[in-house]
């Protein structure tokens, strides 16, 4: 089985934790890069001197709240960067306002091996938006540059449906 390479920012403060959460994903055939930051000077830094395939974080860190770590991440990281807690254990309503605030899912310390199938499956939906954003901003570009040549057209251009209806008319001089 090849190796991926994943890039991974872990934002997490226990040494034996960060050692278990890398361990799974290197047992499922991904080449993990990780840096392990615990508090949000690090964190800012991290995000500026590269990008990430994955932020992994801890929700109950001593220097930072997972709140703030999700803001501080979403502020630097587009949606296409998956953003996952990993967590002992939070309650419904808070797992509620992580996914409101941006995070994509959230694993449980107790059930680490779900995490490979965790980070796949974002990467996987990253991917999908990153090719969705790319196909509308083509489609947007099309449109501005038809938008310009019609209007641009010294000669009457029309569009008509099926049923010969206008639909559309430059302003032609």
């Amino acid at each position: 089985m090849s190796e991926k390479p994943l890039y991974v920012l872990l934002v997490e403060d226990s040494e034996e934790d960060a050692e278990r959460i890398v361990g799974e994903l290197i047992r499922s055939a991904y080449d993990v890069n990780v840096r392990r930051v615990q508090d949000s000077g690090s964190l800012i830094d991290a995000l500026q001197e590269q990008s990430w395939d994955v932020v992994l974080c801890d929700y109950e860190l001593p220097q930072l709240d997972g709140h703030d770590a999700i803001y501080i991440v979403r502020e630097h990281l587009t949606l296409d960067t998956p953003f996952i807690f990993i967590s002992k254990g939070v309650d419904a309503e808070t797992a509620i306002t992580l996914m409101q605030a941006g995070a994509q899912d959230y694993v449980l310390k107790s059930n680490l091996g779900r995490l490979p199938v965790a980070v796949s499956r974002e990467m996987d939906a990253a991917h999908t938006r990153r090719e969705k954003r790319l196909a509308h901003d083509k489609i947007e570009e099309q449109d501005r540059l038809l938008r310009q040549l019609l209007a641009s057209a010294p000669d009457a251009i029309c569009f008509k449906d099926l049923q010969l209806r206008y639909l559309g008319l430059n302003q032609a001089e």
